[in-house]
């Protein structure tokens, strides 16, 4: 399953997933998110050590600034994800 979320959808995507995680926390699951940093010092979640699986390039996310991951795609999607809004 491949997951690709922009504009608009990708604001009530993350709604929606804060929502749920509060959920979960409130009935006592736990949570986990692989939490990474890039060259420039941002956090990013993303769960493989290298990009190589997921984004077919080579490195890993503390190779890149944010602005540099931006160009990325994910699997074969051809949405690129921009910043948080």
């Amino acid at each position: 399953m491949r997951t690709a979320v922009c504009g608009t959808r990708r604001r009530e995507f993350r709604r929606i997933l804060f929502r749920l995680f509060a959920r979960a926390a409130e009935q006592g699951y736990a949570i986990e998110l692989d939490i990474q940093i890039t060259k420039d010092g941002r956090i990013v979640v993303f769960h493989d050590d290298t990009m190589k699986r997921m984004c077919g390039n080579e490195g890993k996310i503390s190779d890149y600034t944010y602005e540099e991951l931006q160009q990325f795609h994910l699997g074969d999607s051809t949405e690129k994800d921009s910043a948080a809004s």
